[in-house]
């Protein structure tokens, strides 16, 4: 598991976005707007998960996170689902908590970004 905490700083690769949106920014905006509504909604799911502690359905909502995280260069945001998936993995529901907390943090960073740009 890496070391992100919920102070971790939002890490967005800009480089990624202009990759994938060939340069247009309008598009990289809509793109991370996308993935911040779909992320606030996958918090709850990712939290009935671990209260009904179904492993598979949290490695499931994880990787999805990651991997939309991911393609769009979000990558704080990335690397905690990718931690949480790993946790899913292996059962080990008491070491998401913290990592739900810090995931929940990120999001709420990312919205705060968005809003303010």
């Amino acid at each position: 598991m890496s070391n992100i905490n919920s102070s971790s700083s939002l890490e967005i690769s800009w480089e990624r976005l202009h990759q994938i949106s060939d340069a247009d920014s309008e598009f990289e905006w809509e793109l991370l707007n996308m993935l911040a509504v779909d992320l606030a909604g996958q918090l709850g799911a990712l939290q009935a998960a671990i209260d009904q502690q179904d492993a598979d359905k949290l490695k499931h909502l994880a990787h999805y996170i990651k991997g939309a995280a991911a393609n769009v260069g979000v990558n704080s945001i990335s690397s905690i689902a990718h931690d949480i998936e790993e946790q899913a993995i292996d059962h080990q529901f008491a070491e998401v908590h913290q990592l739900i907390l810090a995931l929940t943090n990120q999001q709420q960073q990312f919205a705060a970004y968005l809003q303010q740009h």
